[in-house]
C-alpha cells in the first residue's frame, strides 16, 4: 500500500494510518518531493507530473507487492494533490494497481484534461519553513542522496509479515 500525501503536508499525516494497515499489507509513506527531508530540486519543471508519476512508478517496481501471477502491484491510496497524482499514475499504470483510493481530490481532467495526455500540470513543493528543531535543520540541509535511498522520496516502511492479499 502507497500511501500519497497532499498539500502541504508530508508522510507524517499519514502516521495513523501506518500503524493501522502494517496489520494487513506491507505500507509505505512518501515525502513527495520538495516536502520534509526529501530532495527539492530547483525549478517548476522539476514538480511537472510525469516526472512525478515516474517516481511513483520507481517506488513501486521497487517496493511493491507481487500478486498470484507475479505481478508487481500496490494499493496506491491519495489525498488532495496526492490524490490526482495517484489517479494520473493509474491512468498510465494501471497494471501496476491493485486498487485505488482516493479522498479529498478532484478528477485530474478537471486541472489538466485528459488524465492520459502528456500535458504537463506541476506541483510545486510547499515553501522551506525554518526548523527550531537542530537536527530537521541539518537533516533538510543533507545532501539528497544521503536523505533518501531514492534520492528525491524521503520514505517511510512498515513491513507485514506475511501475504498482504489475505
Amino acid at each position: 500500500m502507497l500511501l500519497l500525501h497532499g498539500f502541504p503536508q508530508n508522510w507524517y499525516c499519514w502516521r495513523h494510518q501506518l500503524q493501522e494497515f502494517r496489520k494487513r499489507f506491507r505500507v509505505v509513506a512518501l515525502d513527495m518531493r520538495g516536502y520534509n527531508a526529501s530532495g527539492a530540486p530547483s525549478g517548476e519543471k522539476s514538480y511537472e507530473i510525469p516526472l512525478l508519476v515516474e517516481d511513483v512508478r520507481e517506488v513501486i517496481e521497487m517496493l511493491g507487492t507481487k500478486d498470484k501471477q507475479g505481478s508487481v502491484k500496490a494499493i496506491v491510496v491519495g489525498h488532495d494533490c496526492g490524490g490526482v497524482l495517484a489517479w494520473v499514475f493509474t491512468a498510465q499504470h494501471p497494471n501496476l494497481v491493485e486498487k485505488l483510493i482516493l479522498m479529498n481530490t478532484t478528477h485530474p481532467s478537471a486541472l489538466i484534461g485528459d488524465a492520459l495526455s502528456p500535458r504537463l500540470l506541476s506541483i510545486p513543493p510547499p515553501v522551506p519553513r525554518p526548523s527550531n528543531n537542530r537536527a530537521e535543520a541539518e537533516a533538510a540541509s543533507a545532501p539528497p542522496s544521503s536523505r533518501s535511498p531514492s534520492g528525491w522520496w524521503g520514505l517511510v516502511a512498515s513491513q507485514h509479515k506475511g501475504s498482504p492479499h489475505t
